[in-house]
């Protein structure tokens, strides 16, 4: 489901063939036959679970429990049928009424893997940038920094996510160090968000050095002023999300917004994701807890309104994925959307002419290991085997 999203049209149905059958060039499936498919295998295997046989080992996730299985099974047919509202939306309805009643029912139903200590289990959402920071000489602990778009969302709203998961001054005192400075500071009213399309090269205008935010003189180390991830988030033994109890409490806000009847109250919904959303931080530690009254308060401040709801729910499944680090999700779901409102980077020599990317172009290899029916695929994308071009259900 991920590959088709990332890529498009696939390899699909012959996969599987590839070793029992000897199909060594699998050909590329469409999207709409690949849809259709894991939507029939999602109710399939899903309504196969059996409680009364339990897994007794092996499950990282749900350490064995059926119905948290079996929860999670129809929560990937909300998001799947959910895909599909701009390509179909009558179809996109009727899968997503086949979860009516049966998705998580709290954050106890979130599907995450606990890293191993190694960092070997915090791959699946990319984030290891920060996880393994400065591991293998990688310098990428003290360059990832929280966006100026995403901090500038929560600041401006009082969010109270801001001052649990940012830090300033955690990093120095410069690139080649991987130890913390022992001055971090998580008041949210110091937290600065870096600025999106900057480099630290001096000589180029889109230097960081010379744009309005930065302050003091022009030094690597200057880096700090901007908001880091807390470390308390990037513990090798922490949570990797898969989904969510507040993804799919957004998603069913957005369903019955859109179709309203059977699929409840959609501000009913849309506190439920907040809620659930700013409650599955503790996962990462207690310092990350964020008390009711903070959660109430901010509902109180950002109360649902029906003539913006859509912006609003899946700006919130935005801050929701980005502060839990599914950034991957984040991508899928603004592409599927168009929530949040975003400007995009026009950094010099870059692939997409200023736009954001809709999809990924195949992997290099595939040229070698599938040359037929790779071409095939990539004459059948409107526009070509490009960043930029769409497919299939991210209709303009």
């Amino acid at each position: 489901m991920r590959m088709t999203v990332f890529y498009g049209v696939i390899p699909y149905f012959e996969v599987v063939q590839v070793f029992r059958f000897c199909i060594c060039s699998p050909k590329y499936d469409s999207q709409p036959a690949i849809y259709d498919d894991i939507i029939r295998e999602l109710q399939e295997a899903t309504s196969a679970l059996d409680v009364n046989t339990p897994l007794h080992t092996g499950d990282l996730i749900f350490n064995g429990d059926i119905q948290k299985w079996q929860r999670l099974g129809y929560s990937v047919l909300l998001r799947a049928g959910m895909r599909l509202v701009k390509v179909d939306e009558e179809k996109a309805r009727q899968t997503v009424s086949l979860a009516l009643g049966k998705t998580m029912q709290s954050n106890a139903d979130n599907a995450y893997v606990l890293g191993s200590g190694n960092g070997i289990n915090a791959t699946v959402n990319n984030r290891n940038s920060f996880v393994l920071r400065g591991d293998h000489g990688a310098q990428e602990h003290f360059y990832f920094k929280w966006s100026k778009t995403f901090i500038d969302f929560l600041k401006g709203n009082n969010d109270p996510r801001l001052s649990r998961i940012a830090r300033v001054n955690v990093w120095g005192p410069n690139s080649a160090s991987i130890e913390q400075s022992g001055q971090a500071n998580g008041d949210a009213a110091l937290q600065k968000g870096l600025p999106n399309g900057k480099t630290i090269n001096p000589n180029m205008a889109e230097s960081i050095f010379l744009d309005e935010s930065w302050e003091g003189p022009v030094a690597e180390g200057g880096l700090n002023q901007y908001s880091s991830v807390n470390p308390e988030m990037f513990d090798r033994t922490d949570p990797t999300f898969f989904l969510t109890y507040g993804e799919t409490q957004f998603l069913w806000a957005e369903a019955a917004l859109r179709w309203g009847g059977e699929f409840g109250d959609p501000e009913t919904h849309y506190r439920n994701g907040v809620e659930a959303a700013m409650g599955c931080l503790s996962e990462f530690g207690h310092e990350m807890d964020i008390t009711p009254s903070e959660i109430t308060a901010y509902l109180q401040q950002q109360p649902f309104d029906p003539a913006g709801g859509f912006d609003q729910i899946n700006t919130q499944l935005w801050a929701l994925h980005g502060s839990t680090f599914n950034f991957y999700e984040a991508w899928i779901n603004y592409r599927r959307s168009g929530f949040p409102v975003l400007q995009p980077v026009d950094f010099p020599g870059n692939f997409t002419g200023g736009t954001i990317p809709r999809r990924w172009p195949y992997p290099l290899h595939e040229a070698t290991n599938n040359n037929i029916n790779l071409q095939d695929a990539r004459n059948a994308i409107p526009g070509g085997d490009l960043l930029t071009s769409r497919v299939w259900w991210d209709s303009e």
